[in-house]
C-alpha cells in the first residue's frame, strides 16, 4: 500500500499554485514530487524548480540501470 504524501501542484509555467480554483476542471500530471495541474488548453511549458522535493524523491526512488546483453543498457 502506497503511503499518503503531500506534493506541491503547479501550473503549466512552473508557478506553484496556492490553492485549485473552485469550478474549474484541471488535467493532473503525476511527476512523483509534485503533481502539473493544467487547465483546459494548457499544456506543460516549463518545469519547477523544486531542489529539495526532488531530491527526497529521488533518495526514495533510485534510477535503476539494468545491463541487456553485451555494451547495451536501458535506464529505468
Amino acid at each position: 500500500m502506497l503511503k499518503q504524501t503531500k506534493v506541491p501542484f503547479v501550473n503549466g509555467v512552473g508557478k506553484t499554485l496556492p490553492h485549485l480554483e473552485k469550478g474549474v476542471r484541471y488535467t493532473f500530471v503525476d511527476h512523483g514530487y509534485y503533481m502539473t495541474a493544467l487547465r483546459p488548453g494548457e499544456t506543460e511549458e516549463l518545469k519547477p524548480e523544486l531542489p529539495e522535493q526532488e531530491w527526497a524523491y529521488h533518495q526514495q526512488h533510485p534510477v535503476k540501470e539494468w545491463r541487456i546483453g553485451g555494451n547495451h543498457h536501458a535506464i529505468l
